[in-house]
């Protein structure tokens, strides 16, 4: 029958489960332990993780969301940082376009920086 005196194989069951459980359950959570610190919808990844991520559609969701990276603006809203740091300048206003280069020029130039040609003062 069975051997339940510890002999060597209880001994390596036992090595086996220390192994194996810490590996299983930290590679079930991969991606929840990726988003901690690095995605601003951590939480979201985590409960996917955790719900659905026994199935593997919903461990290959939870981990291809952590791998898609935050936006700057999302990085800052996420890290307290205002985001009109990260926003373009709004575009300026004294520009007006050329017809016969078809580039932005300054409204107060004579002269076309692209092209060379006289630029019309109206």
């Amino acid at each position: 029958m069975g051997n339940l005196d510890g002999g060597p194989r209880n001994g390596i069951g036992i090595l086996a489960l220390i192994i194996f459980f810490p590996s299983a359950l930290t590679l079930y959570f991969y991606p929840a332990i990726c988003a901690v610190n690095e995605h601003p919808k951590a939480a979201a990844i985590f409960a996917l993780n955790l719900l659905a991520g026994w199935t593997l559609i919903g461990w290959v969701a939870a981990f291809v969301w952590v791998l898609s990276r935050p936006t700057p603006i999302e990085r800052a809203m996420a890290s307290g940082i205002p985001a009109s740091i990260y926003q373009a300048p709004a575009p300026s206003t004294d520009m007006k376009d050329y017809p016969y280069c078809a580039e932005s020029v300054k409204a107060a130039a004579i002269k076309c920086r692209y092209c060379g040609s006289e630029l019309d003062p109206a």
